[in-house]
């Protein structure tokens, strides 16, 4: 039984996940091999990951209260009035310590992409771009992981956008690619959310005018966008709908669409998928069958996938080698958190479509 199997799935997983613990800390390895000096020296992404890994697959009810609130304290150690970002965001040093070393090699890869962006309709992103968005990025997910575990962040993250800028700002993002464009509108959706921003009500009807209404994704209506992206950006946006508590405006063409168009096997694609057809069962009973389905044969090719540690790997020939930028592990064939944590995330979402809910593992958002 596919019940069976997923819980085959996780029970590994939960061995593999105690090997990336470092000494019953609350930090973890990004992998058990082939890290780099960065990958050894940033903090807050892979204890974030672990604490997510714990949430999901409950063992989180092992720890005790002390052990939680030290954990939750620890990440929200990381919260740092630093005056080039957003006050109270969650820094870690390491990811600072990155984007600021140059060696030749940067410098004029840098001096290079200043001189583009002089000529160049499509402007690359400097270091320092990077970094702003490296920091928003990881906020972003201590927030959204505190919260899953039933937490907080100890201080708000002060408010970026008022109600016109925030609908301007949204306007300017690239649509052709949602998969971008949706992710900083879900970024907006978690701090609205949880920072008491009560911007819900405008990004909703913002994101409202952007409904394909024959496919059901969310983009750009007035060009061509890629079946990947519509996919993958719908997923991106559903995530910001579900923080915001609202419903996904067309789940039946969404369905519809997603059937006639199955990913390629990769990590991001697939987990992507499942979770926009999830998410679309969960608001309506649309060809339910057909999904579960495909579902029974993802898990069976997420089960050649795990490795003997219990782990995944983010790709399906190497592991993931990048964090935010930030070079963390050499490519080579072995599992990793970041692919174990979207694997669990999957199995689990599936787990809970085929059982209707009757388990014992945590569905996070995203």
């Amino acid at each position: 039984m596919t019940k069976n199997k997923i819980e085959e799935i996780l029970g590994n997983v939960s061995k593999y996940v105690d090997l990336l613990r470092i000494d019953q800390s609350y930090n973890f390895r990004f992998s058990l091999k082939g890290l780099t000096n960065s990958g050894k020296n940033l903090k807050l992404g892979p204890s974030c990951y672990g604490l997510k890994l714990f949430t999901m697959l409950n063992k989180i009810s092992n720890l005790s209260n002390k052990q939680i609130t030290e954990w939750t304290s620890y990440i929200n150690s990381y919260q740092l009035n630093n005056s080039k970002f957003q006050k109270n965001s969650y820094i870690d040093p390491e990811l600072i310590n990155y984007y600021q070393t140059y060696n030749l090699k940067s410098f004029l890869k840098e001096a290079t992409k200043i001189a583009l962006n002089i000529f160049k309709k499509n402007k690359h992103l400097l270091r320092n771009q990077k970094l702003e968005n490296a920091v928003n990025a990881e906020t972003k997910q201590a927030v959204a992981t505190l919260y899953d575990a039933g937490f907080k962040n100890s201080s708000l993250i002060n408010q970026k956008y008022n109600n016109q800028e925030i609908i301007r700002y949204l306007e300017q993002l690239d649509w052709n690619k949602p998969w971008s464009a949706g992710a900083q509108f879900a970024s907006l959706c978690v701090f609205s959310k949880t920072q008491g921003y009560n911007q819900e009500n405008l990004l909703f009807e913002f994101i409202t005018d952007l409904v394909d209404e024959s496919t059901g994704t969310y983009h750009n209506l007035s060009s061509k966008v890629t079946i990947r992206e519509k996919i993958n950006g719908s997923m991106k946006v559903i995530s910001g709908l579900s923080w915001l508590n609202r419903p996904i405006h067309q789940p039946k063409k969404l369905i519809d669409f997603c059937l006639e168009n199955q990913p390629i096997d990769e990590g991001c694609d697939l987990v992507d998928y499942i979770y926009v057809l999830y998410n679309c069962l969960k608001q309506v009973n649309y060809r339910k069958d057909e999904v579960v389905n495909i579902f029974s044969k993802m898990i069976d090719s997420f089960q050649l996938l795990q490795f003997e540690d219990g782990g995944f790997s983010y790709y399906v020939d190497k592991c993931q080698t990048h964090y935010y930028g930030v070079e963390v592990a050499k490519a080579s064939k072995v599992s990793d958190i970041h692919g174990t944590l979207l694997i669990t995330w999957a199995s689990i979402l599936i787990l809970d479509i085929i059982t209707d809910g009757d388990h014992n593992y945590k569905v996070i958002k995203p």
